[in-house]
């Protein structure tokens, strides 16, 4: 019997536009006796993740790990309902665990590494059917492939980094080396890429983000050359040989401790995808110490954009370089939004268009000395054409003017106002993490508040930029600890770290139109200004049902009304009828 805890409130009536408004309704998704096993960090790639994969067409699921007493750590499946949620197959048959680990898209299947006792950990793939779930190939022979950073590439294929039978040898003295491989999840698609060094991804540190982020139809990683001659630096590949190569060697502070002709890294972090163009991305020099950097996959156009500051630590001469953090992924005002420095202002919200020289500086929290008392902006997302990110204005409940501790935040492109007046009353907090929109909706999980209050760490929703934000009901009484939010076809997915379970929010906001800020489900792939390639476009024949493509010529929806094919289509051009249709 399943356990399903419904939890209602907030009374909602049917729309005037003809789209059910609901009540919350919180539901656990596992059967008893069934753990989630899902990392909490806010990585965007993680080992232990949700994953939601599938299309317009065929619907859209949910994939992760999940153990019982009877099968162990397994591969599970959801599509937001209690009967649609099972255990896919028992990949290491009775109680043992195949632990499933580095869960990743491609296209309507996953991709992950698993266990067995007869091939170790290595890459396989599932359509969520046992059927569909099979091991796609052995990378090494003696011992665990241990695939990781799995991320996909292009349309087709997915890249990832394991351990094979000659980069687990190549350097004994220090252990198996993760090499790069590809595939377009059939067995005869998988094969090396390279014999590249890659940066360990499972690594654990504090970072928000991944060793591999997609530009376009090519994949920047941190790695080194199986020597180690560059120490970890900017590399790129397109899923070919020929196109995977070091971008540029940042860090050219000889590695005295290797010997001539060695370097020392540059210790890259914070890197995002910026209109599918450019790479945005943290690195240091010993010149500057870390900046802002980009790079287009050529060494002329890997650059510092701007130094925030110029200074030379006078101590070791170094530069003092306080850096970038917390990044918003989406662009905005033809911007990238993160965490800059001024030397007049502190950590406060900059932007840069990854021109050289370009960053927009905004001091929200002004507070004499300024460059004393910063914000500290975390990332935001795009809502209402708005940017929603948080921000602190000071913790002094007997200040003058009042402070109100770290709040919700909005950005219109020139200035920067509070959300609500004080959601959280005085100096409280309400730390805005993991901002995701679906279903018309902007959810966040509360990192921190006051439980007494009922504004624990839990799940919070906001209908209307001008609203008030509203607490989704809570699943503990001690802080339901919310995260790992996902998009689940306008559901809002998340794991409760408190009992270690999954949960929904079967919500639609009243009057939405189905269509505006529905949030992303599927990789872009093109940049807002690419061009289409396509010169002449001819119109089909007059019928009432239509196919939909993207300009790769993929089918998106098959035999649709002619009125409404456009109607929920992700961002992008698509031919319709052999016209092309811009969805903006």
């Amino acid at each position: 019997m399943r356990n399903c805890r419904i939890l209602l409130s907030l009374g909602l009536i049917l729309s005037s536009g003809g789209v059910w408004a609901q009540q919350d309704n919180v539901i656990d998704l596992l059967p008893q006796g069934v753990t989630l096993n899902v990392n909490a960090e806010r990585r965007t790639v993680k080992e232990k993740n949700i994953v939601v994969a599938g299309s317009a067409l065929n619907g859209y699921k949910a994939y992760f790990a999940a153990a019982d007493a009877d099968h162990g750590e397994e591969l599970w499946v959801t599509d937001g309902t209690t009967a649609g949620t099972k255990m896919v197959t028992d990949i290491l048959p009775g109680s043992g665990s195949s632990a499933p680990s580095w869960l990743a898209r491609l296209n309507d299947k996953v991709l992950f590494s698993a266990y067995t006792d007869d091939a170790g950990r290595q890459l396989w793939v599932s359509d969520g059917t046992k059927e569909g779930t099979k091991m796609l190939v052995q990378t090494y022979m003696v011992g665990d492939g241990n695939p990781q950073a799995i991320y996909q590439i292009n349309e087709t294929q997915a890249v990832f980094a394991a351990i094979d039978d000659e980069s687990a040898e190549y350097d004994p003295d220090n252990g198996p080396q993760l090499w790069l491989w590809v595939t377009d999840g059939t067995v005869a698609g998988t094969h090396r890429i390279k014999e590249v060094k890659v940066d360990n991804p499972g690594k654990v540190n504090t970072n928000q983000h991944s060793a591999f982020v997609r530009v376009g139809r090519k994949l920047y990683f941190k790695a080194d050359d199986i020597d180690g001659h560059t120490g970890t630096e900017l590399w790129v590949t397109d899923g070919t040989t020929a196109g995977t190569y070091l971008v540029k060697d940042i860090n050219t502070e000889p590695n005295t401790d290797k010997g001539a002709g060695y370097t020392r890294d540059s210790a890259i972090d914070c890197m995002e995808n910026f209109n599918n163009h450019k790479l945005f991305f943290k690195a240091w020099t010993l010149e500057s110490g870390n900046e802002l950097w980009t790079s287009d996959g050529t060494e002329a156009g890997t650059y510092e954009v701007f130094n925030a500051d110029p200074s030379v630590n006078p101590d070791n001469g170094i530069g003092n370089g306080p850096g970038v953090f917390g990044e918003g992924w989406e662009v905005y005002k033809g911007r990238i939004w993160f965490r800059g420095w001024s030397s007049s202002g502190g950590y406060e919200l900059a932007g840069s268009n990854l021109e050289k020289g370009d960053y927009q500086y905004f001091d929200y929290f002004t507070l004499n000395p300024s460059n004393a008392n910063n914000s500290f902006p975390d990332p935001g997302c795009i809502f209402q054409n708005t940017y929603m990110f948080c921000g602190a204005d000071g913790f002094d409940a007997a200040a003058v003017p009042a402070q109100h501790g770290g709040e919700l935040l909005c950005f219109d492109g020139t200035k920067i106002w509070r959300q609500s007046e004080d959601f959280t009353p005085g100096t409280l907090c309400d730390w805005v993490k993991e901002p995701t929109v679906a279903g018309g909706s902007f959810y966040w999980m509360n990192e921190a508040n006051d439980i007494a209050q009922g504004l624990g760490s839990g799940l919070y929703r906001l209908d209307d930029v001008t609203g008030k934000p509203v607490v989704v009901p809570t699943i503990t009484t001690t802080g339901d600890n919310v995260n790992t939010l996902r998009n689940l076809a306008g559901t809002i997915l998340y794991q409760c770290g408190a009992n270690k379970r999954l949960y929904v929010d079967q919500y639609t906001k009243a009057n939405w139109d189905g269509v505006s800020d529905k949030g992303y489900l599927d990789p872009i792939f093109e940049g807002p200004t690419d061009p289409t390639g396509i010169e002449t476009i001819g119109k089909g024949a007059e019928t009432n049902t239509v196919n939909v493509y993207n300009l790769n010529g993929m089918l998106v929806r098959q035999n649709v009304n002619k009125a409404t094919a456009s109607k929920g289509l992700q961002k992008g051009i698509y031919i319709i009828n052999g016209e092309k249709y811009v969805v903006r």
